[in-house]
């Protein structure tokens, strides 16, 4: 297959030239990932837009929510439109570190407590299968991001938590998938590190680059039929007759729907009705650091230093927790004289 930087023959994607717009906090991905597609039609697109009569489906946000809905329906052959007012991946999607992992945080039995045994193994039959998903619109419309489905390691450094590991290693293996509990000596064969007690493998993750693989959905969602237009914010949604009425920073819009695939940035939309918008979001940050290759010297170095600043830290924390409790109160010895029988107190002096 071409990369995607030589196909200049998709002119449905509205977004080229706005790469300096993703802020520089994450630069690897930004400099490893193919840039969008060519596009000879940057600004007159907008306004054919704005021409078009009510559309089947309007999507708010081009993440991989908003571009795997349209990428879908538009194989199902509805008219599909993404607003988006940076650019694919500009947000959360472009930016988290690229591991692809089956379920959800709770085990499985958490799950089913929690929302019965219907709603829950539902739950956990989706989030279970999700890789799947992935990887098969990775390999279906070849998008190059570096795609690797080598597994991925739970690893514990506690012998007791060995045991929550089992359980939770034979909930999905009853259910199919191809976990299996790492001992000791296995985990530290595979991870080149003695530091754990042990661990579970689930064969069914990898990892990609995210960045790539949102651009890779966005070239994908243009060849289906889907247009994807950038640098236009949504400023009102509101309904009009049995459509709905998006009121635009270019101009307006009417669709039968209205998907809003913002995630976090769902509350930065103005105008919109907080009955529509659900729920609400909480922002959670992360740091990564990615560096070249280290050699055998530079891993000892970093080894070293590594262990200092975990000891200085450790060191930290119980010398905080120190502080925080309560010191007892030192009495001091005093010299009083007889005082006043009238009021009942007494003149006293510290003791020198």
């Amino acid at each position: 297959m071409r990369p995607l930087a030589d196909r200049s023959t998709e002119r449905d994607l509205d977004c080229v030239g706005m790469d300096a717009r993703i802020d520089s906090l994450l630069p690897l991905w930004q400099a490893t990932a193919a840039p969008l597609p060519e596009n000879a039609a940057i600004h007159g697109e907008h306004r054919a837009l704005f021409d078009a009569s009510p559309i089947d489906t309007i999507v708010i946000g081009a993440g991989v929510t908003g571009l795997s809905t349209a990428l879908h329906l538009a194989e199902h052959g509805a008219q599909v439109i993404v607003l988006e007012k940076d650019q694919p991946g500009a947000g959360t999607s472009g930016r988290p570190n690229g591991q692809v992992i089956a379920g959800l945080h709770e085990s499985p039995e958490a799950l089913l407590a929690a929302y019965g045994a219907d709603r829950g193994e539902r739950m956990i039959q989706f989030s279970g299968k999700a890789p799947d998903l992935l990887f098969d619109l990775i390999a279906r419309h070849g998008i190059a991001c570096d795609a690797e489905r080598a597994g991925w390691i739970q690893a514990t450094r506690s012998r007791r938590q060995m045991k929550a590991l089992a359980k939770l290693t034979r909930s999905w293996a009853d259910r199919g998938a191809p976990v299996r509990l790492l001992d000791r000596d296995e985990v530290t064969r595979l991870l080149g590190t003695q530091a754990y007690a042990g661990g579970w493998l689930d064969q069914r993750n990898g990892t990609i680059q995210p960045l790539a693989y949102v651009r890779g959905l966005a070239a994908a969602a243009t060849r289906a039929g889907a247009k994807i237009h950038c640098g236009i914010e949504v400023e009102r949604l509101e309904r009009a007759g049995q459509n709905w009425r998006i009121e635009t920073t270019q101009g307006n819009l009417h669709a039968s729907t209205v998907v809003l695939a913002t995630n976090v940035f769902t509350s930065e939309l103005h105008g919109v009705a907080r009955r529509l918008l659900g729920r609400s979001y909480l922002a959670g940050s992360s740091v990564q650091v990615a560096t070249a290759p280290l050699n055998d010297e530079q891993r000892a170095q970093f080894r070293k230093r590594y262990l200092q600043e975990r000891r200085r830290l450790e060191e930290q924390i119980v010398h905080d927790e120190q502080e925080k409790r309560p010191r007892p109160v030192k009495r001091r010895a005093t010299s009083c004289g007889a005082g006043s029988r009238s009021t009942g107190t007494a003149s006293c002096v510290p003791r020198r």
